[in-house]
């Protein structure tokens, strides 16, 4: 904290203001394991009243131990800024962790949340009723679709990023994220990250995190035994029928291969969490159409008819290459056409001296036809 002599929290909030809060009280929290971050769970005293905060920092130590620290908080706070600005409010979605503010020029920079969800999934594992694992399914493949929505990978999704309270899942740790279509950097852990991920090959899309989802849901059902069990391939034998429908196609090697999270939610008949966009929000855009219309009709005839909008919203991400083939954030670029050949010089000329050759022939053979039966 800036002042902890002082019992006094000062921070940068999400809107850019300067804010001092009364600290109350403060206990170390579970940290969240190959993070390198401290987790301080604060009751403060706010301008509207107290509130229950997660403060991540990082102490000097750590700083001079891992140098990269500086950057995953910046990330946390970067990805924290962006869903406040799209989702800021009484609307804000509770699958995602929100930031509060943050000090990243202070000698222990931190981010401040409102506080977690609940302990880590890690702690539940193995132990969930199947209408408390469904609650899980969908509200974490929800995080996962409004990340995807915003352009963000979370790219760190693991039973330690995840949060249960008994009635929904939170996304934690932004530490990782990257934007989306980004050339992958190797990072992560087996069987958390995908084989893409861990090698750094192609390009980032939300396919990352539908692999690394789908592990947290599939050991939320077997549970965490041992380090030898995350090690082996997940056996979807293992998991009762729904759960085994909705992971189909999650673990498949190339992430084009696998499903959207929209694709995963109608798997759970849950609705997509964003909404369509409006139709014909603005008015003279419409009626700028409606002009295109006529003047089209009257280039083309009454027949002329304004092409449909494409039924399916949502990109798709183009497949990456191969682990032997350099990176790149869209994928390995196609073969280029070959070359039309090209005229030889005189080709043209040659072509015309044959032709006339022939018909001289030819008008030689008649003559001579002609002669011979006159």
């Amino acid at each position: 904290m800036a002042d902890p002599g002082a019992l006094k929290i000062d921070f940068m909030d999400v809107d850019g203001g300067l804010r001092q809060w009364k600290v109350l009280g403060q206990r170390d929290a579970a940290p969240v394991p190959g993070s390198g971050m401290t987790l301080t769970e604060v009751e403060a005293e706010s301008e509207s009243g107290p509130v229950s905060l997660v403060q991540k920092s990082i102490g000097r130590e750590a700083d001079a131990a891992d140098p990269g620290l500086y950057r995953r908080l910046e990330n946390e706070v970067r990805v924290g800024l962006l869903l406040y600005r799209r989702f800021g409010g009484p609307g804000y979605p509770p699958e995602l962790a929100r930031l509060v503010g943050y000090d990243v020029d202070g000698a222990e920079p931190f981010a401040l949340f409102e506080r977690y969800r609940g302990p880590f999934a890690a702690d539940v594992a193995g132990r969930l009723l199947l209408d408390e694992q469904r609650l899980f399914q969908t509200s974490l493949l929800r995080g996962v679709r409004i990340l995807e929505h915003v352009a963000v990978v979370h790219r760190g999704i693991t039973p330690h990023s995840v949060r249960w309270d008994g009635h929904g899942a939170q996304l934690t740790d932004f530490e990782l994220a990257s934007p989306t279509a980004r050339p992958r950097r190797a990072e992560g852990t087996r069987p958390w990250a995908s084989a893409q991920q861990l090698m750094g090959v192609g390009g980032t899309c939300a396919r990352d995190d539908v692999w690394s989802a789908g592990m947290v849901i599939y050991h939320m059902v077997v549970g965490l035994n041992s380090s030898a069990a995350l090690e082996r391939d997940p056996d979807l034998a293992l998991v009762e029928p729904r759960t085994r429908d909705l992971l189909a196609g999650v673990f498949a090697q190339k992430a084009a291969h696998r499903p959207h999270p929209v694709d995963l939610l109608r798997r759970l008949r849950a609705p997509d969490p964003i909404p369509p966009p409006e139709e014909a929000a603005d008015r003279k855009f419409a009626e700028g159409g409606h002009r295109f219309d006529e003047m089209m009709r009257q280039k083309h005839g009454t027949s002329y008819r304004r092409p449909p909008e494409p039924a399916d919203r949502v990109v798709v991400d183009e497949d990456e290459p191969e682990p032997e083939t350099a990176a790149s954030p869209t994928g390995p670029l196609p073969h280029p056409p070959p070359p039309a050949p090209r005229p030889q010089p005189g080709g043209g000329a040659g072509m015309a001296v044959v032709v006339v050759v022939v018909l001289l022939v030819i008008a030689l053979a008649l003559w001579a036809l002609g002669g011979l039966f006159g």
